[in-house]
């Protein structure tokens, strides 16, 4: 089993509460539920959408609702609802560093597993081939079950900015690969497609490819409301020299073209390597 290298001391509040429901109906393409053990995210991407779709209004990466109650209300709502396949870490991370000594995560699998549904997992952590038993056991059972990981650069700088308290994107990798090798599907989430991408774009894709991922989905770097403050701190703490070079390529009608370049050379890296590309929400 893959032996993970990363520790990290992070600051963040944590507290536990009940949920009314666990199990949300959801437009993500290919899903059917969104399942989230947690409320907020310790990964702490600046860029995340998630604090405006749930209209969190704390500081995003700084805190972790545990719903204490979740697998309870799993059972009961696989019970009672049409079957359909759950997506795992739709507005947070189900591997979390708190994950690592709560199991809720793992807990939930159990009640999908004892319920016959399936799942597929999204995730910027490692942590996820602890629970590579279960994974196995959905395979053994006839179980539609698929993991995927969000690999946006090979940088180390980038990933300190963009993806903080994420496991190293080489760690990811390497889970990736045993995940693929035991069997189970694996796929990737390249993005966000940031300026600077196309230097990293052929190695990124060859080195998944050599994990097992034959599907790809790609989207550019989308900005919501209040996100570009929070990435623009993280550069001017991190790679202050990179920030007017970020804002030319974000914000005007010439630097946008970047974007079409890098999707086609993305495109182009994932044929060479016999990878599925998509977009993932629709062509932009």
């Amino acid at each position: 089993m893959l032996k993970t290298k990363s520790f990290y001391i992070i600051a963040f509040m944590l507290k536990f509460v009940d949920a009314k429901s666990i199990l949300t109906e959801t437009k993500l393409p290919g899903l059917d539920y969104s399942l989230n053990p947690f409320r907020g995210c310790t990964i702490g991407c600046p860029y995340c959408y998630s604090p405006d779709v749930l209209r969190e209004t704390r500081e995003w990466g700084k805190f972790l609702d545990v719903k204490e109650n979740a697998p309870q209300l799993l059972e009961k709502e696989l019970r009672t609802k049409k079957r359909g396949l759950i997506g795992i870490g739709t507005v947070t991370d189900g591997y979390v560093q708190a994950e690592r000594e709560l199991k809720m995560t793992r807990r939930c699998l159990e009640k999908i597993l004892e319920a016959g549904w399936p799942v597929s997992i999204q995730t910027k952590s490692s942590l996820v081939v602890r629970d590579l038993d279960l994974l196995k056991r959905f395979k053994e059972k006839g179980l539609e079950v698929e993991v995927g990981f969000t690999i946006t650069t090979l940088d180390p700088r980038v990933s300190a900015v963009l993806e903080p308290f994420a496991s190293p994107p080489l760690e990811r990798i390497a889970a990736m690969k045993e995940i693929h090798d035991a069997g189970i599907r694996v796929w990737c989430f390249v993005g966000p497609i940031y300026p600077g991408f196309d230097s990293q774009c052929e190695e990124l894709v060859r080195r998944i490819a050599g994990a097992g991922c034959d599907r790809v989905l790609s989207h550019r770097f989308a900005l919501h409301r209040t996100a570009w403050a929070r990435v623009k701190k993280a550069l001017e703490e991190k790679m202050p020299e990179q920030v007017t070079e970020w804002e030319h390529t974000l914000f005007t009608e010439e630097g946008k073209k970047f974007f079409d370049t890098a999707y086609k050379q993305l495109a182009d890296a994932c044929g060479r390597y016999h990878i599925k590309h998509e977009f993932a929400f629709g062509k932009p």
